[in-house]
């Protein structure tokens, strides 16, 4: 990541004559790897970065972003941003940010095993005995997609206050997608875990007793299921659950409307 890119964005937008100025470069290592039905359907290594900018000219907040790393580049789009900005300033109130302290900090998530030293055939290996643990239940599973990713994300910001921030961010993520059919009966389950941590929460995750335990909880489901009884209900609900009904109801409220 070179940190001299949110610095000559800066310093640029100060000659300029902005009254604020913020930078934030990021870049992301990203490794993905999707097993479906015990087929390695993908894997993916990236690296990819970007520079977000904000500033305040002439009373209008503007802003502009770009995953270049030319400087000459940059200037040209801080000054094409300078020049929509400030004609959208005729047509607005002025706009004021509160006054804060600058700070200098540097923060890191520490791995107790680094997301670098697990090669991708022992990640996949996390997938395949996963995999295994579902077919080992004998259930039967027509759909089995389980996928694993892990993340370092780095972040450089700086603004005209003298705040700069560093920090470093690991990141793991497991989701799944499964199916269940049972009696002539299907049902289907989606889930995701994930932490900011090095390689040591996947371990402690146990991907293949989850795999087990999922598959095991949907039979038992089919099988046993009953239907609930009609009328109004008092119910307990799961995490689930109540996600989806705090998002239909803030939709109802842009409607205007009180009904889920």
């Amino acid at each position: 990541m070179d940190k001299s890119l949110a610095d000559f964005a800066l310093r640029h937008l100060e000659k300029k004559g902005v009254s604020y100025v913020e930078a934030k470069l990021e870049s992301q290592e990203v490794n993905e790897f999707l097993l479906k039905n015990s087929i390695l359907e993908s894997s993916s290594f990236s690296s990819n970065s970007g520079l977000g900018i904000r500033y305040l000219f002439n009373g209008t907040l503007g802003f502009l972003s770009t995953n270049s790393s030319e400087k000459e580049k940059i200037k040209r789009l801080i000054n094409k941003s300078l020049i929509l900005t400030n004609k959208a300033s005729k047509y607005k109130e002025d706009i004021t940010l509160s006054k804060e302290r600058s700070y200098k900090r540097s923060y890191k998530i520490k791995q107790k095993i680094k997301l670098a030293d697990i090669s991708p055939e022992e990640k996949l290996k996390d997938l395949v005995d996963a995999d295994k643990a579902i077919l080992d239940t004998k259930v039967n599973t027509p759909g089995r997609y389980i996928a694993l990713s892990d993340k370092i994300s780095k972040k450089y910001f700086i603004n005209s206050e003298g705040t700069v921030i560093n920090s470093e961010i690991p990141y793991v993520d497991l989701h799944y997608f499964l199916t269940v059919n049972e009696n002539g009966k299907s049902s289907q389950r989606y889930w995701e875990h994930g932490e900011t941590s090095g390689w040591e929460a996947v371990n402690g995750w146990d991907i293949p007793s989850i795999m087990k335990d999922e598959i095991l909880t949907i039979k038992n489901n089919l099988e046993k299921g009953k239907k609930p009884p009609k009328g109004i209900l008092d119910v307990v609900i799961g995490p689930q659950i109540s996600g989806i009904m705090v998002l239909l109801k803030k939709k109802s409220w842009f409607r205007g409307s009180d009904n889920y």
